[in-house]
């Protein structure tokens, strides 16, 4: 029975191991500051477990100003070259270059102001334990969201992109983890399809 009993324990151990790195690794986990809520949920959505639809769900966020800070996620997409419409050059970027771009919309109401390059704090969880912070993109994107003159105040929004660069063919499941400098992250599923194979490029 002993002999029987090594492996289950062993299995324990290293599943516990692993699933500490992963709790461990999500920006959400231990965080203290204002909680986020989902606008219309009638299911509790923005955990790891349940994560927040691309698309349909708003994300919220109360400031210390006394407004509301509100992103939502449009699409996320993976692209190759600069054939993509949200891409405004593509000059510097290495050969068999893959970017994932994702296209958000943030809402301000109420007292005060947001500005989104130096308050909203957007992510990629790699599986199982590895995150990865988007680049702004201004020198490449057409409507890059972290632009430094973008400034929210009551009834404004703005639509733009951040980016992810991998390689091509590179696996992006996982989450988005999207916060503000006073909120807690949330979760968002991407739901991304199976990539195409760019051309002249094996993958990795």
């Amino acid at each position: 029975m002993l002999l029987l009993a090594v492996p289950v324990v062993l299995v324990l151990l290293v599943g516990g191991i692993l699933g500490g790195r992963v709790l461990l690794a999500d920006p959400a986990f231990g965080d203290l500051r204002q909680r986020g809520t989902v606008e219309d949920s009638s299911w509790p959505r923005g955990s790891r477990a349940v994560p927040a639809r691309l698309g349909a769900d708003t994300l919220q966020w109360e400031t210390q100003d006394g407004g509301e800070i509100s992103v939502r996620v449009d699409r996320a997409e993976r692209v190759h070259d600069e054939a993509a419409d949200f891409v405004r050059g593509w000059e510097g970027v290495p050969l068999c270059t893959e970017m994932f771009i994702v296209e958000l919309t943030a809402a301000y109401e109420g007292a005060g102001s947001f500005e989104p390059a130096s308050q909203l704090e957007i992510q990629r969880m790699a599986e199982p334990a590895e995150v990865h912070t988007a680049a702004d993109g201004l020198d490449i994107l057409a409507e890059p969201l972290l632009d430094p003159e973008v400034r929210l105040e009551d009834g404004d929004s703005v639509t733009g992109t951040v980016y992810f660069r991998g390689e091509v063919n590179q696996d992006w499941s996982g989450h988005l983890v999207i916060g503000t400098d006073e909120g807690r992250p949330l979760h968002v599923s991407p739901a991304l399809p199976a990539p195409p194979m760019a051309s002249g490029c094996t993958g990795s």
